[in-house]
């Protein structure tokens, strides 16, 4: 299973998010200097968790994302296979587009671009 990096999840606390184990679908475990991937439960089964990030896959991305964004103006979410944006629409049509990242093949890293750019521009709420 595809997830985020253990310095993808770094660089999203960095910028502000509030990274929780509990908030994963999997945990990124570092055991004897190793990093593995374990199932949210198992770890809770042994005490001997030394160090625990969260290792979020791409559905854990898509729900940090806000499905809507901008005041005046709303822009949905929009996921489509070639990119990932906030687009407008008037009458069914594509009226603007605020930002957009094609996924160039990699849905995930692309999520993690734009969860990345709506936190630094406060569309999601930092710690």
């Amino acid at each position: 299973m595809k997830v985020l990096s253990v310095e993808q999840t770094h660089h999203l606390e960095e910028l502000g998010l509030r990274t929780d184990i509990y908030n994963s679908t999997l945990l990124w475990w570092k055991q004897k200097g190793e990093w593995k991937l374990y199932a949210t439960e198992s770890c809770e089964a042994h005490p001997s968790c030394d160090i625990l990030i969260p290792a979020y896959t791409l559905q854990d991305v898509l729900d940090k994302l806000p499905k809507q964004i901008g005041l005046e103006y709303i822009y949905d979410l929009c996921i489509f296979p070639e990119s990932i944006s906030y687009t407008q629409f008037i009458g069914g049509e594509i009226n603007d587009t605020m930002y957009e990242i094609p996924t160039n093949g990699n849905l995930l890293d692309a999520a993690y671009e734009m969860l990345c750019w709506c936190i630094k521009e406060g569309h999601v709420t930092k710690n």
